[in-house]
């Protein structure tokens, strides 16, 4: 796989640099590719997490981890009142 370079890099994936939030890309075993950022937990990306559906978990802090499945389960709610 070719992967451009911006910035550090290591064997497991590339860090990038872009307005000062920090990006780590990786591969696991399984296929799956585990995306590490660095930034403040927003409103805005609690949402585009959760545009990701059942595509994407949230592997830590577990404190996002409770928002978002709050939100899930308020979701279920409407549509199985």
């Amino acid at each position: 796989m070719n992967r451009e370079k911006n910035g550090n890099a290591d064997k497991k994936g590339v860090l990038f640099q872009q307005q000062k939030l920090l990006r780590l890309i990786s591969e696991s075993p399984d296929g799956s590719t585990i995306i590490t950022f660095r930034l403040p937990i927003t409103h805005d990306f609690k949402f585009w997490l959760l545009s990701f559906g059942r595509h994407a978990e949230v592997l830590e802090p577990a404190e996002l981890r409770d928002v978002l499945c709050e939100e899930a389960a308020a979701l279920h709610n409407v549509y199985n009142p």
